[in-house]
């Protein structure tokens, strides 16, 4: 048997209300995420989200145990807790700064710049890392500003870090000139060796037309609707030994089965958890 609770079935706030965000703000995520002056939510529900993998997780490890112990288990999974448990790095550096986290809007905290989200032709934006000071100065050219890569301000990982604040404004400069999709793809198109992160930052509607959200079967149709839908995000294959071939392997069916109507499996769910039947396993 498994629960998901805001709080947990024990502590203080076992008896508590709450939701998303409450949790968001409980958990830690609205202290380190924003802007300096604005704690910002994440959009997605992201507590709710991560407590049912997390107790999908529980579920895969019970089943395991009652294999070898022929025992069930319950599981009592927190929201709090499983939002909590994700901000170790934050937690950690808190307690060695004596200090909290401060919050840098799309800046990366981990000390390396850029290391951040940028403004293009139109509006359109697009994120990327540069950790290496070769990479630094492959960006700068791609960019037609090769003199921020010869600032003494900027000539190492430490310094670009120490002033990120003065280069940020500088690359926007540059890349609201730019064309997002020309830029992108001139840094795609790197070697392998000389290559780092870089990315759209895509809308839902480039979503919708992604290449390789359909190439993975992220995207699908029900068979009584023409919404898309969101496909499942694990690929099982039956001889993941064979890596060359797991493209192949993956499941390649476009439309999903219909949503039940209400009470359609009941009657079969409930013969499957009967009391009858609970008790013989």
């Amino acid at each position: 048997v498994a629960s998901i609770s805001p709080f947990g079935q024990s502590g203080p706030y076992k008896d508590q209300k709450a939701h998303d965000t409450t949790i968001q703000g409980m958990g830690g995520l609205l202290t380190s995420t924003g802007l300096p002056d604005l704690a910002v939510k994440a959009g997605p529900a992201l507590a709710e989200q991560l407590a049912a993998v997390y107790c999908a997780t529980g579920v895969g490890i019970a089943l395991k145990a009652r294999h070898h112990h022929r025992k069930g288990s319950y599981l009592d999974v927190s929201m709090l807790d499983c939002l909590f448990s994700f901000h170790g790095r934050e937690f950690v550096g808190y307690q060695l700064r004596g200090s909290e986290p401060p919050r840098l809007g799309n800046v990366s905290p981990v000390g390396y710049y850029p290391f951040d989200v940028f403004e293009c032709l139109g509006g359109e934006r697009f994120a990327v890392c540069c950790m290496r000071q070769p990479h630094f100065v492959t960006f700068c050219d791609a960019i037609d500003a090769p003199e921020l890569a010869n600032d003494d301000r900027f000539s190492t990982p430490e310094l670009r870090w120490a002033h990120w604040q003065d280069l940020a404004p500088k690359i926007n400069v540059q890349t609201r000139k730019l064309d997002r999709k020309s830029l992108v793809d001139k840094l795609l198109s790197l070697p392998s060796a000389d290559s780092f992160p870089v990315g759209p930052v895509n809308t839902f509607g480039d979503l919708a037309r992604d290449p390789q959200l359909r190439a993975r079967r992220m995207l699908t149709r029900s068979r009584s609707s023409q919404l898309l839908g969101l496909g499942s995000a694990i690929k099982i294959s039956k001889n993941p030994t064979e890596s060359d071939a797991f493209a192949a392997k993956i499941e390649e069916v476009d439309l999903v089965p219909d949503a039940p109507t209400e009470d359609e499996q009941g009657p079969r769910l409930r013969q499957e958890f009967s009391a009858a039947r609970m008790s013989k396993l």
